[in-house]
Formats: C-alpha cells, sequence, structure tokens
C-alpha cells in the first residue's frame, strides 16, 4: 500500500509541474477487489493529486488505457502462489493497458517461482535494466 502512494507520490510531483501528466492520466490496477477498495479509500483520504487516480481491477480495466499504470501484484509469499496472478489473460490485461508507461509493484521472487509469463517479463525487465529491488524503495518509505 504505501509503496504505492510513494510511487504515485513521486511520479505525480515529477511529471504534473511539468505539465506532461495530470492525475486523471494515470491508474491502478489490481487483481484483487478488496485491495481495489483499500487503495481507493487510502488515496482519497490523502486527497490531492492522489485522490484523482484511478484506481481498479485488472477485470474491470479491460478494454480500456490510461497514459501510464502502476499494477500492484499484491502477492508475497514462500510458496509461489499467484492467484489470479497466475492467468495469463489476466496478465495480459494488466501489462497492455499503459500508453507511455508501466510500473510494476511486485515481489520477484514470488511473481518468479514458477515458469511462466511472470518469469518472462522479470527476466525482460533485468534485461533491459528497467526493474529495481526493495532495497532503494524501502529507502524512500523510511
Amino acid at each position: 500500500m504505501e509503496a504505492v502512494r510513494v510511487t504515485l507520490s513521486s511520479l505525480l510531483a515529477s511529471c504534473e509541474s511539468r505539465g506532461q501528466l495530470k492525475p486523471s492520466d494515470v491508474g491502478v490496477v489490481t487483481p484483487y477487489k478488496a485491495q481495489e477498495k483499500l487503495l481507493r479509500t487510502v488515496l482519497a483520504s490523502i486527497g490531492g493529486a492522489l485522490g484523482e487516480v484511478e484506481v481498479a481491477t485488472i477485470d474491470s480495466f479491460q478494454g480500456r488505457e490510461k497514459e501510464v499504470i502502476v499494477l500492484s501484484c499484491v502477492r508475497a509469499n514462500d510458496v509461489g502462489r499467484l492467484g489470479f496472478l497466475a492467468d495469463d489473460k489476466r496478465i495480459n490485461v494488466a501489462l497492455t493497458r499503459a500508453r507511455r508507461g508501466l510500473i510494476v509493484l511486485g515481489e520477484a521472487s514470488t511473481l518468479t517461482r514458477k515458469e511462466g509469463s511472470w518469469c518472462k517479463f522479470c527476466a525482460w525487465a533485468e534485461a533491459h535494466a528497467v526493474a529495481t529491488h526493495l532495497e532503494p524503495i524501502r529507502a524512500v518509505l523510511h
């Protein structure tokens, strides 16, 4: 939850001041309805630009796009259970909703535990130097 807030705050602060991005250009997608509701509540309570960012489930975002999508994968566990994130159709929808930028927040060790689309995506992100690990984010959070 905090990672989503920090990511959105940094993104909007750096882009909005230069007229490159409005809060309405950004969407947060998540596989779970309960997380959608919690994120909406948290962002609305903060208010300002964060309260204007659309939050939706992956399924409800099908067929739509935003300039930037923040995908909150939620999953982090020792056994690699991915739940809805194991569904390749949902992954396709989640990863293809952004016109200009996609930010994926997730636990790579969970996402890559089993062979499949997430392994390929994470390998691609590492190979293209567009992946970061939790330590830099933790520094911002604390």
